[in-house]
């Protein structure tokens, strides 16, 4: 009897003891433990966002204390991305055009494209346990090339009187707005030369055309000796973030023109030469190319 009695008092004390247990090991939701994520590389963090190069590139975390997490999604400058449905991979991989992220068991790589654009990219890529979620946050900064400058340069000078006094002088040029503009040139020397613009705001097409045209009641000639003569400096330049010069695209004529004659010669260029080009420039320029000069 005492026999029994002992052994009914190990059956009630090794069930009480496997209830127990059995209640603390059952996970209720809120007891997961937070994910510990590193970097394999130090990154810059700036307020809980990872800095993201404009040139892209490779990230690589690791997962301290999670075995084999997998995604749960992401989202682009508010797109939403969700990873394939592919049981294959656990839901390893998610994507989008500007980057790819795997997860292979406890270790994350994100890929980043570069970034051409004028805007920053943020990014945000979501991972799970199960009940626990970690969100990683990026900022992809824009090409630097943005912060380059265009500066637009179109100018006459030394304009003679007598160049004045036979022809009217114009200009007629695209501005950095994209518009065409046309202006009378009456005195020694114009330009038009506006403020440096970044690369992102400049037109694509450049184009001034300084033209003297012979005027319809030509004054009387009366002296002995004339002169026909101006000079020009017409280009386009680019600068980068630094203002270094990379890139300048000048007007192929000759800076400067001076011709001198008497009553006679002048008479007669008057009779042959109804107009003057002073200055044809014209320059298109491509983005694509113009980014790959200035990175």
């Amino acid at each position: 009897m005492k026999t029994m009695k002992l052994w009914r008092n190990i059956l009630v004390m090794t069930a009480a003891m496997l209830s127990l247990a059995s209640c603390s090991s059952d996970e209720k939701d809120g007891d997961w433990d937070p994910m510990v994520w590193k970097a394999e590389v130090p990154v810059q963090v700036t307020d809980g966002i990872y800095d993201v190069s404009a040139d892209g590139g490779t990230l690589t975390f690791t997962c301290r204390n999670y075995s084999k997490p997998w995604f749960s999604d992401a989202n682009e400058d508010g797109k939403e991305f969700l990873p394939p449905y592919m049981h294959d991979i656990d839901y390893g991989l998610i994507y989008s055009e500007n980057f790819r992220a795997e997860i292979h068991g406890n270790r994350l790589t994100i890929d980043f494209k570069a970034n051409d654009g004028t805007q920053a990219r943020n990014t945000t890529i979501t991972v799970t346990a199960g009940d626990i979620f970690y969100t990683f946050r990026f900022k992809q900064f824009a090409s630097n090339v943005w912060q380059s400058t265009c500066q637009v340069k179109y100018s006459l000078f030394g304009v003679s009187e007598d160049l004045l006094k036979f022809y009217d002088v114009t200009a007629g040029y695209f501005g950095i707005d994209g518009l065409q503009h046309n202006e009378t040139i009456t005195g020694s020397s114009w330009s038009y030369i506006p403020e440096p613009i970044s690369i992102a705001d400049a037109p694509e097409e450049f184009k001034c055309k300084i033209t003297a045209t012979r005027k319809a009641n030509l004054p009387e000639l009366t002296e002995d000796y004339y002169e026909i003569g101006y000079g020009i400096d017409t280009r386009v330049t680019f600068l980068n973030a630094n203002g270094d010069e990379v890139y300048s695209v000048k007007h192929t004529q000759p800076s400067s023109f001076t011709w001198e004659t008497d009553k006679a010669g002048m008479q007669k260029f008057l009779e042959i030469t109804p107009e003057i080009e002073v200055a044809n420039y014209s320059l298109m320029v491509s983005k694509a190319d113009l980014i790959e000069r200035l990175k």
